[in-house]
């Protein structure tokens, strides 16, 4: 069902939007997105066990012109995974979790790559920090009268 007529993972062919023949569609891209994301796997076993031929058909997948859109579908699901787990910390920092709301305090979710920051970043961060710093300061500062 998921091979062509010389026993080849179908790729393309899988979706209305890419396939040349209506025969072999069994989803839209979009649907496969929404799927793959619901599922909240990263290595796309669970989507291929589901969804696909099984794991192999994946791999296949993943080393077709398809890879760009699995790319895709898999910085939506980090990012989903991410968000989730920053709820997850929300709700822990507001229960008074140390650790978590150094976390938040810190973008503990920002990852960059090893070395210096460039100067972009650095500034973009300092100007953050003045931000935060003069909130922080609005906050704190006690309202004095003001006297006649």
């Amino acid at each position: 069902m998921f091979k062509d007529v010389m026993n080849r993972w179908l790729t393309t062919g899988l979706f209305k939007e890419t396939a040349k023949s209506p025969d072999t569609v069994i989803m839209t891209v979009d649907e496969g997105r929404k799927r793959f994301v619901e599922l909240k796997d990263m290595t796309g076993y669970k989507f291929a066990s589901k969804y696909l031929g099984g794991y192999p058909h994946w791999k296949a997948l993943e080393s077709s012109s398809f890879s760009s859109v699995l790319d895709e579908w898999k910085e939506e699901l980090e990012v989903a995974l991410r968000c989730e787990a920053l709820c997850n910390i929300g709700v822990q920092a507001d229960e008074g979790h140390f650790q978590a709301n150094k976390f938040l305090a810190d973008r503990g979710w920002q990852t960059r790559s090893a070395g210096r920051p460039s100067k972009e970043e650095v500034d973009k961060r300092i100007n953050q920090d003045a931000k935060v710093t003069q909130e922080a300061r609005r906050f704190l500062t006690p309202i004095t009268p003001i006297t006649k």
